[in-house]
């Protein structure tokens, strides 16, 4: 680890609901090392992932969305983690056909990033 602290803009978030709304999310994480790597001083920098290790189904988009977030904010926290001007992304920018997106789904991320107070990507294709 390169600095004292990790950081993350944002979290990604993967629709998989085809039974109930159910989402999943992942965030990536990075030391203040990019292009700073000093193997004599045996720096080297790292990055990680920290995901939901499942789906999380409930009855609602909102819901499960929220939970899913609330977690990877709260043990990103515990990890030390800081989120850098956050985001709340689609997974693969809405496109993964191995995980359609729902009708509306940039409407229901836009909801949640105002909830958390976040930006968002300007997503056309869902809308």
């Amino acid at each position: 680890m390169i600095g004292k602290r990790y950081r993350s803009t944002g979290i990604s978030l993967r629709y998989g609901g085809d039974r109930n709304p159910a989402w999943s999310g992942y965030l990536n994480f990075f030391d203040d090392g990019s292009g700073a790597d000093d193997p004599a001083a045996r720096e080297i920098s790292t990055v990680g992932e920290l995901s939901t290790r499942y789906f999380v189904a409930t009855r609602a988009h909102q819901q499960s969305m929220r939970l899913v977030t609330d977690t990877l904010i709260r043990d990103a926290g515990a990890l030390g983690i800081e989120f850098q001007d956050p985001m709340l992304y689609a997974h693969q920018d809405g496109a993964d056909l191995d995980y359609p997106m729902p009708d509306g789904w940039a409407e229901l991320l836009e909801e949640e990033a105002e909830r958390l107070g976040w930006g968002m990507p300007p997503y056309k294709a869902g809308r």
